[in-house]
């Protein structure tokens, strides 16, 4: 019992600390983060039922996408699907 050791590292501390300026272009970006987001989805006919997206970094949701429709990708001879949308309106009422 004297050779344990805490190797994992604390929970969102890759959210804290020194980053790498591609890394903060990706936190903070949005137009990366939407570009990223939407293209080479592999997904079935449900498709059209999905109204957002939500995109996710190292385990934070960072935007929302509302879907205004898919469009086919070739990515190495497999089909991929991406989306055209945009962030939807915010609500200010509380």
């Amino acid at each position: 019992m004297n050779n344990l050791s805490i190797i994992q590292n604390g929970h969102y501390s890759s959210d804290y600390g020194l980053k790498t300026s591609d890394e903060i272009t990706a936190m903070y970006n949005a137009e990366e983060f939407y570009d990223a987001t939407r293209k080479s989805w592999v997904v079935g006919n449900g498709r059209e039922d999905e109204k957002y997206v939500i995109a996710t970094y190292r385990g934070l949701t960072r935007k929302v996408y509302e879907i205004i429709e898919w469009y086919q990708i070739d990515v190495n001879g497999k089909t991929r699907w991406g989306f055209n949308g945009h962030r939807p309106v915010e609500s200010t009422a509380r």
